[in-house]
């Protein structure tokens, strides 16, 4: 469960900032199970409670054009926000009250959050709707968290050939670059109750990381290379219709726990209304 109460203020037609305190209680309950010829029980559990206190700042000075949804090729988005998190986070049961009913113990983290995301964009001279994209994305927890409020670099929002969990820290860094061009810009053919309109290709390249130290080594950055094919549509005749498969390889390897990922192909599939599945003005 999560409530969110917050609102908005326009500087500008540009500028947006919001403000908002965050309630979340995550509960979990596990059926009974047995075990080596022995049943087991799990209470329900309320694994986490957080209380959020939160701004985010949103500039958005993209070009308009008939594909910039598709493929942005002038001007830059910045979202910044920051957040004073006060969380419980359960760590195990004690039975030490007068009923002997189990009790969750939590551990409290408390601390400040920073997130930036930059993204810039740059028309290609002399080649029609062909773009250059470059995003920055970085993040900072002000001290020790446990994993769960880490941030993760893997995944289709950050190195997209390694998966999402797999490499995690409390400070981020990580710098994405596109370079996407049109296959066709305007071709409507009619597919049942689907119209094809735009079909775009773009390579891309990764590199960043997620760590603790407080020292920047480079050497332990990942970095993946990949494809993305955009392909926007109309349902129905009016709604957009936005579909994008993405192919990701990593070239370097990542451990994290017993496991290791890299060198390896991953894919990912998207159908929704808008491509920029990450871009939303404010990020909460």
């Amino acid at each position: 469960m999560e409530a969110d109460l917050g609102s908005y203020y326009n500087f500008s037609e540009a500028l947006k900032v919001r403000a908002a305190y965050i309630h979340s209680r995550y509960t979990s309950k596990i059926k009974d199970f047995f075990f080596q010829g022995d049943k087991w029980q799990s209470p329900q559990n309320t694994y986490f409670i957080g209380n959020h206190f939160a701004m985010a700042w949103s500039l958005n000075m993209l070009g308009h054009s008939t594909t910039s949804a598709i493929n942005p090729s002038v001007g830059r988005r910045i979202r910044l926000s920051y957040t004073r998190e006060y969380n419980k986070f359960f760590e195990d049961f004690a039975t030490d009250n007068d009923y002997g009913t189990p009790q969750e113990i939590y551990s409290h983290y408390n601390y400040n959050r920073l997130e930036l995301r930059w993204n810039e964009y740059f028309a290609v001279p002399g080649l029609k709707h062909h773009a250059l994209g470059a995003e920055l994305h970085g993040g900072w927890i002000d001290r020790p968290v446990d994993s769960f409020f880490n941030f993760f670099a893997g995944g289709l929002p950050g190195l997209r050939g390694y998966p999402f969990y797999s490499i995690e820290g409390r400070k981020l860094l990580m710098g994405r670059f596109s370079y996407r061009f049109p296959i066709f810009s305007l071709w409507q053919k009619r597919f049942l109750n689907v119209t094809t309109d735009k079909m775009f290709l773009g390579f891309f390249f990764d590199y960043g990381n997620a760590f603790d130290e407080d020292k920047l080594k480079f050497s332990q950055f990942k970095k993946d290379v990949g494809v993305d094919l955009r392909l926007a549509l109309f349902s129905f005749y009016s709604f957009p219709t936005a579909l994008s498969f993405q192919a990701a390889y990593g070239l370097d390897r990542a451990s994290n726990e017993n496991y290791t990922y890299g060198k390896e192909w991953r894919y990912y599939f998207t159908l929704l209304f808008d491509f920029d599945l990450f871009q939303e003005e404010v990020p909460f």
